[in-house]
């Protein structure tokens, strides 16, 4: 299910009855459209009625809202996320530049701990290898020690977009999935790239702030075929920043269990309430002291640390 402009685009269940397996225009009902509940990738319910039909059985769909039905209800979720906002994601292929934009290793490590208390399937990938091979590489390795699948890509050369697509195959059909990263970063001109015919409209970064121009303006939900079967996969609208503060996007109790190889560490700290921010003996300032956790990653959690003991206090 996605949504703009007041309707919602629901992919049908397949089945026996008339509207099985079609996409339909539907409107909420008052009380659902009023709590602005529905996201991209929500199950729902929906209604309809005689008059939603032509007299040869069709959907009488004129793209504003099919006559006489109506979205009724949204089912229980699995997960969701505020950006990129989606309900019910299996993975999320996080996208982040070599360069034009510049890396930002604190905006992917949030989007990173967000999926990762959400029980989301994060993979990396590492746009604009083109522009420079070595920064690029760098990144991935950051993440590759993570724990994380990781891919450098070209959507100008096609460089590393075949061990992408082969990767896409093995693991996407059945499962909703979505592309999300920085304003710029390039989603849409990989999408492209591994889609071809994909025919999503591509953007510029602006040389003047580094940043790109926005041009996926919404959440949409695609069916591609690839060589395991189908598969949805999810453009977002890039963003600049992800805030901590005024988000509840998690918790500072949380933060410890979403850094995916710090786990590994807590068990050599000193002290069991350890809070790896500078505490002696912290197996997390010895891991990255042995090459084991990127420094990176440590200096993201402590921005995010010190994001979410700010909240805490203001909250209290």
């Amino acid at each position: 299910m996605s949504g703009a402009g007041g309707l919602f685009l629901v992919r049908m269940d397949p089945g026996d009855g008339p509207l099985a397996g079609k996409k339909l225009f539907f409107r909420a009902r008052g009380g659902l459209r009023a709590d602005s509940g529905i996201l991209p990738g929500d199950f729902v319910t929906v209604e309809w009625s005689a008059s939603s039909l032509t007299p040869d059985g069709l959907p009488a769909d004129d793209r504003s809202g099919l006559p006489g039905a109506a979205l009724c209800a949204v089912g229980k979720r699995k997960n969701e996320l505020i950006r990129p906002p989606m309900a019910n994601l299996d993975l999320l292929f996080v996208i982040i530049a070599a360069a034009r934009p510049a890396p930002s290793f604190l905006t992917v490590d949030k989007l990173l701990a967000v999926c990762e208390d959400r029980g989301i399937d994060p993979v990396i990938v590492v746009t604009k290898c083109d522009l420079s091979p070595v920064e690029a590489e760098r990144i991935r390795n950051i993440y590759l020690l993570a724990g994380y699948p990781s891919f450098c890509v070209s959507s100008l050369t096609g460089e590393g977009t075949d061990k992408l697509r082969g990767f896409i195959g093995q693991t996407l059909p059945g499962r909703l999935t979505a592309f999300a990263g920085v304003s710029g970063a390039g989603k849409s001109s990989l999408l492209n790239r591994i889609f071809p015919g994909y025919g999503h409209e591509e953007g510029e970064v602006s040389r003047k702030t580094g940043r790109g121009r926005h041009t996926t303006r919404k959440v949409e939900i695609f069916e591609r075929p690839t060589d395991g079967g189908e598969c949805l996969i999810a453009d977002t609208p890039g963003f600049s920043a992800i805030d901590f503060e005024n988000f509840d996007f998690l918790t500072l109790e949380s933060l410890p269990a979403a850094m995916r190889e710090f786990r590994a560490c807590y068990p050599d700290c000193r002290w069991a309430d350890c809070t790896h921010t500078g505490e002696a003996d912290c197996g997390v300032v010895r891991a990255v002291a042995e090459g084991r956790v990127a420094a990176s990653r440590r200096e993201s959690y402590l921005e995010m640390y010190r994001a979410l003991k700010k909240k805490e206090r203001h909250q209290n």
